[in-house]
């Protein structure tokens, strides 16, 4: 099966980076692609559980995120966030939708050698 990772770096609102990245999750997994998601620096604020985006005119992306968890049973993406990251603006996994997972720089790094294909947004 061939694997793709994609690398969420921007924050969901404000920009289109992030919401670019999760139409291409989703166009991977319905193509049935091994799919890999890591948010990485601002892009962790896209797993962020009850976000309330109305505000700022964009969706909210979580929801998008947390639903296709939900519904691609067959072929699930995998959902990393970068710990560091994370840590670095006062986040932690409690705050992240259920089903995604944390992951350290040398996770991170098996992750990217063992994928064929990297985007990074």
């Amino acid at each position: 099966m061939e694997s793709i990772c994609i690398i969420v770096r921007k924050a969901p609102y404000g920009v289109i980076q992030a919401g670019e990245a999760l139409r291409h999750i989703s166009g991977a997994v319905v193509h049935k692609l091994k799919t890999t998601a890591v948010l990485l620096d601002d892009g962790v604020y896209l797993a962020k559980a009850n976000q309330a985006g109305e505000n700022t005119g964009w969706p909210s992306l979580a929801d998008g995120l947390k639903e296709l968890l939900e519904v691609s049973k067959g072929n699930p993406p995998k959902i990393f966030i970068h710990a560091e990251s994370m840590k670095n603006r006062g986040l932690h996994m409690t705050d992240m939708i259920k089903g995604a997972e944390e992951i350290t720089d040398d996770q991170l790094a098996k992750i990217l050698s063992d994928t064929k294909t990297v985007m990074i947004f």
